[in-house]
C-alpha cells in the first residue's frame, strides 16, 4: 500500500525545527498548511503560534493573551484554531500540494478542527503530519493503513531527516511528472 501520510511523531520542538529547516520547508513551493512553534523570551517559554507555509504566523496559546478556554497554563487562542479548521478542507482538495499539518491536544479542543482533521486523515491527500508524543493521538495515528509513523528524537534526527527527504522527493519527482 503506498504511504499516504508521513506522520512525525515529536517530543522536542528543537528537533522539529531542524527537521522543518533542513528537510521540509525548502520544498515550500510543493507544501500547503500550517506547523506550531514555541514562542520564548529568552530561555523563557511564553507560548506557542502556528505558522502557515506562507509565513502568516498566529497565537495558538500564550500566556500574553486573554481567552475563556486555557491548557496548562496558556490561554488558547480559539480563533486560531477555528482558522486552521475552516482551511483543512481546502488543503484536501487543493491538487499539487502535499499537506504540512500539526495535531496536538490544543488543536482537539475545536470540534469542528476535530471533524476536518477526521476527513483528512480518511483522504488519499499526501500529508506530513507532526503530533506532539501524547498516547491517545499516536495512537490513533498509528492506526491509519495509509500511513508511515515515525519518532523524532535527538537519537533518530539523521534517520528521520533520510526517511522525510526521500519520501518528499519521491512524490515531488512525481508531482513534477504529471504536471
Amino acid at each position: 500500500m503506498e504511504i499516504n501520510k508521513l506522520i512525525i511523531i515529536f517530543d522536542s520542538y528543537k528537533q522539529k525545527k531542524q527537521l522543518l529547516e533542513t528537510i521540509i520547508l525548502p520544498y515550500r513551493d510543493f507544501l500547503e498548511g500550517y506547523y506550531s512553534t514555541e514562542i520564548r523570551n529568552k530561555k523563557e517559554l511564553k507560548g506557542y503560534e502556528v505558522i502557515y507555509i506562507g509565513g502568516e504566523k498566529k497565537i495558538l496559546a500564550s500566556n500574553e493573551i486573554l481567552s475563556n478556554v486555557s491548557f496548562n497554563k496558556y490561554a488558547v487562542s480559539l480563533d486560531t484554531i477555528e482558522e486552521i479548521s475552516h482551511k483543512i478542507p481546502e488543503y484536501i482538495t487543493t491538487p499539487h500540494k502535499i499537506v504540512l499539518m500539526e495535531v496536538g491536544s490544543i488543536f482537539l479542543l475545536s470540534q469542528r478542527f476535530i471533524n476536518n482533521l477526521i476527513k483528512a486523515l480518511a483522504s488519499d491527500k499526501k500529508a506530513i503530519i507532526f503530533a506532539k508524543k501524547t498516547k491517545e493521538i499516536e495512537f490513533t495515528l498509528k492506526k491509519l493503513d495509509d500511513s508511515l509513523t515515525i519518532e523524532l528524537t535527538k537519537k533518530t534526527l539523521k534517520d528521520v531527516k533520510k526517511i522525510t527527504d526521500k519520501w518528499l522527493g519521491n512524490l515531488i519527482n512525481r508531482m513534477e511528472i504529471n504536471e
